[in-house]
Parts: structure tokens; C-alpha cells; sequence
């Protein structure tokens, strides 16, 4: 123990000496390291942790058809059918959002209606008060169930909120139970009874539940299967007379589904960071131990064994790699939080990633491998020295064993940099392809939001009407407004919706055509700046009592009027309905960066009034300072009611590819870092090479050498592995980049223009990187050089 105490304490003291090698080292094993624990986290907390609920393995999801949603009259005979099978099924539908008002400012909040069965599968009762219950399931029932987040805002931490009424949407809700932190099953802010209407348990044609089911305690997710697929078999055929299925899976596989391949990649490319970096640290002590040859070879003289040598350099490596893996365990537990509030879209156990003993214990536990594994082979072949040579000609050469080690190295390093910068080039490229495209529209000046007016204060199309023609009409004569619309959909925009029309006949057959429909303002147009191509658009004098009207797009005239004059079709919603006129046809605007525009139909607001509108506002001025105006607009027109989503166009245009751009930022960051690191080895090794080699450097320059040339011959000595590495890096990205394909639009996972241009950029690099040192050797004084033998 004294001995291993004089070897950590005289590590120490090395390591002062030489502070720029101690800091490389340490900043690179903590960079590898800090990203490798911060992607486990998530890992951890999303893929190998069990769900919140008691008994998870028993949670079941339930699907119609190929993971379809259930329809209301399906999903009563499923619960009714299966009661030896399910302790408790549910229902639930989408999750909506309402206006709460009545506590503080008006605000959005998310509800799910759902069956009181949920309370029941997810086996967690309210902290406070009760779950929804069947009594609560009738029509005009007001019982609610609130989440511990809205209870610990909106509510104050309010003990007395049991029986407390809220306005939702301006009508009253009593609450009943309060729900306690961190339940995500669905994850919203209100709970509501869910109750089927007549009409939807009467047809078996309209599919829009969720189903959550708590399996028995000696039933299996294939027994639970099979007996859902005999009640569907026993049920009538759905809207085209066939016959539809079931399907039951684990609620965690379920979960996870959707994030476990994304997470895999990324915890693996963090893996390539990682080896880069162990390759780079091994290569800094091989050079290290390289220069100490003739320290190593006065200990061996002076009576130390090869074992006690071995041993000192294993500690030194320890010390190391454990100062390494603490600033890595202190840089990770910066980044999570960061990864878990900037990582897009849905992550299970997202409020549950954190640095906690696991990746305290994997960064110790790796650490010690690292310091072992990348420091005995290097130990080994320094441990050998030529005692002969102390003193004497060969002392500033290595051994031909430590020459191959951190060439292979040195390859490695630059073959895996590589492959992580080609995929990260043609993700670069992806997404720079998909934003040029032609969007039919203009989204620079665009300011979006969204106003909803609650059906108990607006309950008749008349007074939506004159609500949105209101606020319309002052938004146009504000002076920073350019034009005002609203629409109850928006290109790249949620809430799009498809309706099927029956077309007036042409020749004798009729015509049945499915488009997409939105609702929209006069100045839809004027806004988004989407080109009228053939008659006219909506004007005031499309009132609710005149002749009904639409307008339809290019997309639409292509698909479904190709053998006539769209001008003379007449459509309507069912047989017995009035008849709507097509007045013009404009440009067609996409509805997402991934396919074209689709065929749709547009409706004035005037006939068809929504109570709910996505507002396009295009301003003279920055449109991300128009927020506060805009919401001054509202309140002075209703103080009751919100403003939600704003945001400027751009950023939403930008949301519609979140995971894309997020995936091309983590691997460009992480290809970014790799590429630093193999150039920071190569740096190292190289000046580790020049400074061995100073005295050969210094006799060719005595001998009428040009300091060119002797600059060249260091250079041409990093080239050769660096030549190396890129050769087997570009076989590696041949194999790596096939497994992005589906995160490619429009170039191939090959793209040789990107493998060039990776290369030559990392070659330039490289080439610096080696250089850098190497003009050292030109500035080498033969004079000092062999007067210092």
C-alpha cells in the first residue's frame, strides 16, 4: 500500500509537470465520456426502466386493425367480452384543448375524456378526493379530475379544491380528485367523463378511441390477443362491409416503439466518440511512456522489475482516466437536462432522466477499464527499454512494437471520425434539400396563433360569426398589420381534415370526391401570398344566406377534374344538402416538406363558422413582436379569452422537422467533436514523433538538408496513417450511412459528393494537424542539438 501511495503521489506530480498533456487527456476522456452517460440516462430511464404504475408488465395497449384506433360501439363489446381476460379496460379520446377561465388569465389547457375504467388500469388513485367513477358516466355530468401540475399553478396548491368549480370552455366543472405528480396516462391537464352518445354507439363506421387495458394476473398479452380477435370476429363488418380485427400489445413496448432505434443510434455514434477518444488517450500515453525510455531504463538499472514498472504506469493511467471520468460525470449531468428539454416529440420517462447510481457507477466502472485496458499494452512495450542505449545514439527512437501500435491507433481514430462526418454531411444536406423546396406559400413575416371561443360563451354560429368578423376587421386597420386571416387549418399546421363530397354528374355518373377542407377569411389569400390562378376568391358578399361557395387548388382541379371545367362542378356533403359552387382555383400550398400539396377544398367563414381559427397575420415589421398587440386586440373584444400557439410562421414551419433537424445537430455535434478529437491525437502523437525525433532532424540538417524537406519527410510520416484512416473510414460510411436512410430526402445514403467533400475537409484537417508540429523540425539548431550529446 505504501508503494502504490509513492506511485499515485508521483503521478501527481508528473502530471503537474506536464499540464498540457494532463489537460488533452482529461478533456478528451471527459468529452467521450460526459456524451456516453448523458445518451445512457436517457436510455436508462426510457428503455430499461419499468413503467410508474404497479404491476406494468400487466398494462396492455388495445388497437383495432394495424394499431387503428377503437370505435365506441367495438370498444363496449371488447370490455363487455373480455372479462375473464382484462381486470379493467379503457377508453379514451384525443387530447383536446379548452379554455380555462375564471382563475387568474385565461389560459389553453389540454383535457382527455376518458372511461372511469383508467383510474382503475393504471392502478393510481388521486392523492386528493376521487377518481372519475360510472355514476359520473351520464350525459351533462361535471365531474372532473385535475393533474397535480395544473392543481400546483393554476390552483394554488389549493387543500380545499375538492368540490372547487372550474370554467372550462364557459361552462362550470366541479372537481372531484387530484392526481398525483408524474402521471403521464394520457398526460394532460384535465380528466372528463367520457360518454358515447347514442348516434356512436349505434354505428361502428367512426374510429377515434384510445384503449388501455390491465391484464389478469395469469393472463398473457397473446392470451388477451386472441380473445379480442373472437369478439371482433363476432361483430358486423365495419363501413365497407368487411370485417375488422383486434389487437393487443405491451403498454411499454408500445411506448418505447417509436424512441428506441432513435435512442440506439445515438447511444452508438456516442460509442464511436467514445472509442476515438479511448484511441486518442491510449496514443497520448504510448507517446507519453515513449518519451520516458531512458527514465525506464535508469529504473531497470537501478534494480526495478518490469512488474513494478508495468504497475507505475497502470497507476498513472488511473489517476488519469479517473480525473477524466469525473469531469465526464460533471459535464453529463449539465447535459441531460439539456437532451431532455431539447429532444423533440414524445419520450417516455423524459421527467425521469438524471445522472443517479447507474451512470455514477458506469462512469467509475469505465473509467478503471480505460485506465487498464488502454495503458497495459502501451506499459508493456515502454517497460523494455535498451539499456545499451541509454546515453548513446537510439535513445530518442521507439520501439517498432510502440511505432505500430499508435499508427493502428492513429487509423482508427481518423476511420471513425470519418464515418460519423459522412453521415452527418448528408444529413446536413437532408435537411438543406428539404427547406428549399417550393412551399407554395410564404411563411417570412407570418405571425400564427390560435383562438378558440368556448361553445357555453359562444353556443351558435352567429355569434362566432361576428366574433372572428370583429376581430378580423381590427387587426386589418391596426398599423403594424399588413393582413389579417384566420383559417382552421394552416399549411404545416395541425388540425387538417378530410371530408368526402358527392360531385354533380358528368355524363350520367356521379362523382365521389374526398379532398381536404379548411375554412378560411377573405384575406387568406393576402396573407400567406398564395397566387389566385382562375376566378375569383371570397369576398364579403359570400354571406351566410347567399349561394354557397368554395374555392379549390391546383391539386384538386389535377386529381379530380381532369376531363372538365372545374368551374361548372357543383358539389355537396351528402345527397339531400345544398349544392356549393366552385368560384375559383388558387395555387397549392403544401401541407408538409414530405409530399406534395393535396387536393382541397376552401369554404368562406361566413357560411361554415368555426369555433375555433388558426390566425395567419402578416405584419410590416418583425412578426415576434406583434404577440402583445395581438392579445390586446382579443381581450378588448372578449377579456375572457386566450391566445395560444403563437409563433411565427417560420418556427412553425421548423417544428414540422424537429427530430430531423434535431438528429443532424446531434450527429453533426458529435461528428463535429470526433473529428476535433482524432485531430488533437494527431496533433499529440505528432509532437510526441517530432520531439524523438529532434536529434535525427538536427544531424540531417548538419548534413546539408533544407528545412523544407525535413519538415516534409515529418509531415509524410502523419500522411501515411492519415491516408490510412480515411480509406478505411470511407469503407465504414459505405456500411454506416445505409442505416439513415429513412432520415434522407432527397439524396442517396451514398452520395459520393458528400463522401468527397467529407474527405478532402477531414484531409485538410489532418494535414494541418500534422503540419503544425512538424515545422518544428525546421527550426532545429544542429548545433544545440548534438552539443547536447
Amino acid at each position: 500500500m505504501m508503494s502504490l501511495r509513492q506511485d499515485v503521489r508521483y503521478a501527481l506530480r508528473l502530471f503537474r509537470r506536464r499540464p498540457g498533456f494532463t489537460t488533452i487527456a482529461v478533456i478528451t476522456l471527459a468529452l467521450g465520456l460526459g456524451a456516453n452517460l448523458t445518451v445512457f440516462a436517457a436510455l436508462n430511464a426510457t428503455l430499461l426502466r419499468d413503467l410508474p404504475f404497479p404491476n406494468p408488465n400487466q398494462l396492455v395497449r388495445v388497437w383495432e386493425d394495424d394499431q387503428q384506433p377503437l370505435n365506441p360501439a367495438n370498444y363496449v363489446d371488447m370490455r363487455n367480452g373480455t372479462k375473464d381476460v382484462f381486470s379493467s379496460l379503457a377508453a379514451w379520446n384525443y387530447m383536446t384543448r379548452i379554455t380555462l377561465t375564471g382563475v387568474g388569465e385565461a389560459e389553453r389547457v389540454s383535457t382527455v375524456d376518458t372511461t372511469p375504467e383508467l383510474f382503475g388500469v393504471i392502478g393510481v388513485a388521486p392523492f386528493m378526493g376521487r377518481p372519475l367513477t360510472p355514476d359520473d358516466m351520464v350525459a351533462g355530468s361535471r365531474s372532473i379530475v385535475v393533474s397535480h401540475n395544473l392543481w400546483r399553478g393554476r390552483l394554488g396548491r389549493d387543500s380545499q379544491v375538492i368540490g372547487r368549480t372550474l370554467m372550462l370552455d364557459g361552462l362550470p366543472w366541479t372537481i372531484v380528485g387530484v392526481m398525483p405528480q408524474g402521471i403521464a396516462l394520457p398526460e394532460t391537464d384535465v380528466w372528463r367523463p367520457l360518454v358515447f352518445t347514442p348516434e356512436e354507439l349505434g354505428h361502428r363506421n367512426s374510429w377515434f378511441l384510445n384503449a388501455t387495458g390491465r391484464l389478469r394476473p395469469d393472463v398473457s398479452v397473446l392470451q388477451a390477443d386472441a380473445a379480442l380477435k373472437a369478439v371482433m370476429a363476432g361483430i358486423a363488418g365495419g363501413a365497407k362491409g368487411r370485417e375488422r380485427t383486434a389487437m393487443a400489445a405491451g403498454l411499454r413496448e408500445e411506448s418505447i416503439a417509436g424512441v428506441r432505434g432513435r435512442l440506439l443510434f445515438v447511444q452508438g455514434v456516442t460509442l464511436f466518440v467514445l472509442l476515438i477518444a479511448c484511441a486518442n488517450l491510449a496514443n497520448l500515453l504510448m507517446a507519453g511512456f515513449t518519451a520516458r525510455t531512458q527514465e525506464f531504463a535508469v529504473r531497470v538499472s537501478l534494480g526495478a522489475g518490469r512488474r513494478r514498472l508495468i504497475r507505475q504506469l497502470v497507476v498513472e493511467s488511473l489517476v488519469l482516466t479517473g480525473a477524466g471520468g469525473m469531469a465526464g460525470l460533471v459535464l453529463a449531468t449539465w447535459l441531460v437536462p439539456v437532451l431532455a428539454a431539447s429532444y423533440p416529440g414524445a419520450l417516455p420517462g423524459r421527467q425521469a432522466i438524471s445522472i443517479g447510481v447507474a451512470e455514477v457507477a458506469a462512469a467509475i466502472g469505465f473509467s478503471v477499464l480505460v485506465g487498464i485496458a488502454f495503458s497495459l499494452l502501451p506499459a508493456f512495450l515502454a517497460s523494455r527499454p535498451n539499456l545499451a542505449a541509454v546515453g548513446g545514439m537510439t535513445r530518442a527512437t521507439s520501439t517498432r512494437g510502440a511505432r505500430a501500435l499508435r499508427t493502428g491507433l492513429l487509423i482508427a481514430e481518423v476511420a471513425l471520425a470519418l464515418m460519423l462526418l459522412s453521415g452527418a454531411g448528408l444529413l446536413i444536406r437532408s435537411v438543406a434539400g428539404l427547406v428549399a423546396q417550393p412551399l407554395g406559400f410564404e411563411a417570412r413575416g407570418v405571425l400564427t396563433a390560435e383562438v378558440a371561443l368556448p361553445t357555453g360563451t359562444y353556443p351558435t354560429d352567429d355569434d362566432r360569426r361576428t366574433f372572428f368578423e370583429t376581430l378580423f376587421a381590427r387587426l386589418e386597420s391596426h398599423p403594424a398589420v399588413a393582413s389579417a386571416s384566420g383559417s382552421t387549418a394552416l399549411p404545416f399546421g395541425l388540425n387538417d381534415m378530410g371530408m368526402g363530397f358527392r360531385g354533380e354528374p358528368a355524363d350520367g355518373k356521379p362523382t365521389n370526391i374526398f379532398a381536404g377542407t379548411r375554412t378560411v377569411t377573405p384575406q387568406y389569400l393576402d396573407a400567406l401570398l398564395i397566387p389566385l390562378r382562375r376566378g375569383r376568391f371570397f369576398t364579403p358578399a359570400d354571406a351566410a344566406t347567399s349561394e354557397l361557395v368554395a374555392v379549390v387548388n391546383e391539386a384538386f382541379v389535377a386529381r379530380h377534374a381532369k376531363q372538365r371545367d372545374v368551374m361548372s362542378l357543383r358539389l355537396r356533403r351528402t345527397d339531400t344538402s345544398p349544392w356549393i359552387t366552385i368560384v375559383g382555383v388558387i395555387g397549392g400550398a403544401r401541407s408538409n416538406y414530405f409530399s406534395d400539396a393535396r387536393a382541397e377544398i376552401y369554404f368562406p367563414m361566413t357560411q361554415s363558422p368555426s369555433n375555433s381559427m388558426r390566425l395567419a397575420i402578416r405584419t410590416r415589421n418583425d412578426p415576434g413582436r406583434f404577440g402583445r398587440e395581438l392579445r390586446d386586440v382579443v381581450r378588448a373584444i372578449d377579456p375572457n379569452l386566450p391566445v395560444g400557439s403563437l409563433q411565427t410562421f417560420e418556427s412553425l414551419l421548423g417544428a414540422s422537422i424537429a427530430e430531423r433537424t434535431f438528429n443532424r445537430g446531434l450527429l453533426t455535434g458529435f461528428a463535429a467533436l470526433a473529428a476535433l478529437l482524432a485531430a488533437v491525437g494527431i496533433y499529440g502523437v505528432m509532437s510526441y514523433v517530432v520531439n524523438l525525433r529532434r536529434r535525427e532532424m538536427g544531424v540531417r540538417l548538419a548534413l546539408g538538408a533544407r528545412p523544407g524537406q525535413v519538415v516534409a519527410l515529418a509531415v509524410r510520416q502523419g500522411l501515411v496513417p492519415l491516408a490510412a484512416g480515411l480509406g478505411a473510414g470511407l469503407a465504414g460510411a459505405w456500411w454506416l450511412t445505409g442505416l439513415l436512410k429513412t432520415q434522407l430526402f432527397g439524396i442517396t445514403p451514398h452520395d459520393p459528393w458528400t463522401l468527397i467533400l467529407v474527405s478532402v475537409g477531414f484531409l485538410a484537417v489532418g494535414a494541418l494537424a500534422c503540419w503544425v508540429p512538424a515545422r518544428r523540425t525546421g527550426r532545429v539548431d544542429p548545433v544545440v542539438v548534438l552539443r547536447s550529446e
